[in-house]
């Protein structure tokens, strides 16, 4: 037989549940196999065994199955907030924080690092996702990003592309507007994002 995942469904029920999309993946193809090693769950013995055998193959590759507690919006921006203590910013004197909460809730912050070629500056969203996916993780729910300054800290074109490359459509960028927080997606803050 065949085992055929759904990618869709797979970070529909990630969310759902709270679980990372590599622990869910994880659990539907264990539950799949015992499907075709002959395993059900019609009844609740049946269940029971199946349970136990198709929980034992994520655990002996060290991946579990608990819940992942997300940041809420607040908590996250207050991470954000943090970041632009270690701003490098003395020809703008413009300091930026982001806070990047990946979808196995880890958050990645990041400075914006200024330098006298212009050109060489990274922006405090880049730092974060560079510093994410240097450490092999790819997949984000949100980005907060908070400024020195008494506007909001909407990202740059550049950084929306970079953002394009690893977020998802519905992944939100949180920016403090108004006394309040504004939330956007990907494809609202960047409609047509160029791709290969």
């Amino acid at each position: 037989g065949d085992i055929v995942l759904c990618v869709q469904k797979i970070k529909e029920q990630a969310d759902k549940y709270g679980h990372s999309e590599k622990s869910e993946l994880a659990f539907l193809t264990a539950h799949s196999m015992m499907h075709l090693f002959g395993y059900d769950h019609m009844t609740p013995e049946e269940s029971a065994v199946m349970e136990a055998k198709q929980n034992e193959v994520p655990e002996r590759l060290g991946i579990t199955r608990q819940e992942v507690t997300y940041m809420t919006d607040n908590e996250l921006v207050a991470k954000a907030k943090e970041a632009p203590e270690n701003s490098y910013s003395p020809y703008s004197h413009f300091a930026v924080g982001a806070a990047l909460l990946s979808t196995d809730g880890q958050v990645f912050t990041g400075c914006n690092i200024e330098n006298s070629s212009f050109g060489a500056t990274n922006c405090a969203e880049r730092t974060a996702i560079f510093k994410a996916v240097s450490e092999g993780v790819k997949d984000f729910k949100a980005i907060a990003i908070v400024c020195s300054g008494d506007q909001p800290a909407y990202p740059c074109g550049i950084c929306r592309q970079v953002m394009s490359e690893f977020f998802n459509p519905d992944t939100r960028i949180i920016v403090e507007e108004g006394g309040g927080l504004k939330t956007y997606t990907m494809s609202e803050i960047l409609p047509d994002s160029f791709s290969l």
